[in-house]
């Protein structure tokens, strides 16, 4: 699968930000790690709005009937249809996206944007923050970094996703194997109001944070437990139990 990065036809660039470390594609603006949201939504060229406008059909212009319950997502830069919604869709604009997950940086000190950008039309957006919680086993440096993912889509089959995540995300295949990964997460639907959208956002990643200092906990534990062989013995034979034949 190619990278999908979306090239914005008004700025002529790849709607893309990281900091530091370039991609593998080798897109977007390489910027330092002290973005606020709204720098960030700049940098990665997702200061767009969208908007609901009604769908018509028929050849004469002067008799053309609008097709009932069903709209277009239209991006008002560059007028291009993002995908079909029903009457009851709420267009959640990218700039509440970089809002939402300032919000929620507040309480980490070290978090930072690590990358954000749009996919194919700019029907998918995203935005990844490092955060703490690290998990590093009997500190020996071997750390497994922490990122928190903001996904969202324009398209109506997509709902906001906050999620704890291994993955650096810098594309379309990067973005399926990070909201692909097992662990906590939390889908919001376009429905919803944006004051209930934060508020169960913020239980949510308290949470999340409790679970993966816990995690760091008890496989520290795990890695301070001396086997003797007896004990060997007996999980193996738990995993690998003889054949009764």
């Amino acid at each position: 699968m190619a990278h999908d990065i979306n090239f914005n036809t008004v700025t002529q660039k790849h709607s893309i930000f990281v900091t530091k470390i370039p991609a593998w594609h080798g897109l977007g603006q390489i910027m330092a790690n002290n973005l606020r949201g709204e720098e960030a939504l700049i940098a990665a060229g997702l200061n767009y709005n969208v908007e609901k406008q009604p769908i018509f059909y028929g050849n004469d212009p002067a008799h053309r009937q609008q097709v009932p319950d069903n709209f277009a997502v239209v991006r008002t830069d560059t007028g291009e249809a993002l995908g079909v919604v029903g009457h009851d869709y709420k267009c959640v604009q990218n700039s509440t996206m970089f809002e939402l997950m300032d919000l929620l940086l507040e309480a980490d000190n070290g978090a930072h944007y690590e990358t954000a950008g749009a996919l194919g039309r700019g029907q998918r957006v995203w935005a990844l923050a490092k955060i703490g919680g690290d998990i590093d086993v009997l500190g020996l440096g071997d750390k497994h970094l922490s990122y928190l993912l903001y996904s969202k889509g324009h398209i109506g089959n997509q709902a906001n996703l906050l999620k704890i995540v291994k993955t650096r995300v810098v594309c379309a295949n990067t973005l399926a194997v990070a909201t692909g990964e097992g662990g906590a997460e939390w889908r919001i639907k376009h429905t919803i109001s944006a004051d209930a959208r934060l508020e169960m956002a913020r239980k949510v990643i308290s949470n999340i944070m409790v679970t993966s200092k816990s995690l760091e906990t008890k496989l520290n534990t795990l890695a301070r437990k001396m086997m003797t062989k007896e004990a060997v013995g007996v999980s193996l034979d738990k995993l690998l139990p003889a054949s009764s034949k």
